[in-house]
């Protein structure tokens, strides 16, 4: 169903009616439970400490010192933090944390090109993120704070500064 036919449907619906759909999927899902206990009371620290809790688990998984991490279940936390819409400085404190642990767990694991690929996608991802939503220097400066801290072999901090800057380049690439 579209967005547009459930629109229409919602219309439709008296106000008691709509009560008991919104409780049926309260009820139904855990992540519309999730979303509605944010909306109802929205603490955007602690949405984002847990889905830095998540991140963290899932690059702790390795096999005889390989990092067996699922970039694709990384970005999916990214993604929902993004969803519940905290706010631009949020999402980007939360890929920046990412970023860090990134750089911390790949001192410690041989990362796999997958990773490194999906690393490279999770940065364009937040400079673009930060392009439309005008805080651009503010992800170029969690970036560079993560070069500088030292965290992490000098190899990924190049890999992370070329990639930064490959995505830098698509987007003023974009803007002429």
């Amino acid at each position: 169903m579209s967005k547009a036919a459930l629109r229409k449907e919602l219309a439709l619906m008296t106000p008691g009616q709509l009560t008991e759909v919104i409780l049926e999927a309260y009820d139904s899902r855990r992540e519309i439970r999730d979303y509605f206990e944010y909306f109802l009371n929205p603490q955007p620290l602690k949405l984002i400490e847990k889905a830095g809790e998540n991140i963290a688990k899932e690059l702790n998984r390795s096999s005889r010192g390989h990092s067996k991490a699922r970039i694709t279940r990384i970005r999916a936390e990214i993604k929902k933090v993004a969803d519940y819409r905290p706010g631009a400085e949020y999402v980007i404190k939360i890929i920046a944390d990412t970023l860090r642990m990134l750089a911390g767990a790949e001192s410690w694991y041989r990362f796999p090109p997958t990773l490194y690929n999906g690393t490279a996608r999770i940065i364009s991802d937040l400079m673009a993120y930060a392009q439309n939503h005008e805080c651009l220097g503010d992800a170029i400066k969690a970036v560079d704070e993560l070069i500088a801290s030292g965290l992490g072999r000098n190899a990924f901090h190049n890999f992370i500064r070329n990639s930064a800057e490959e995505a830098l380049a698509a987007i003023a690439a974009k803007g002429r």
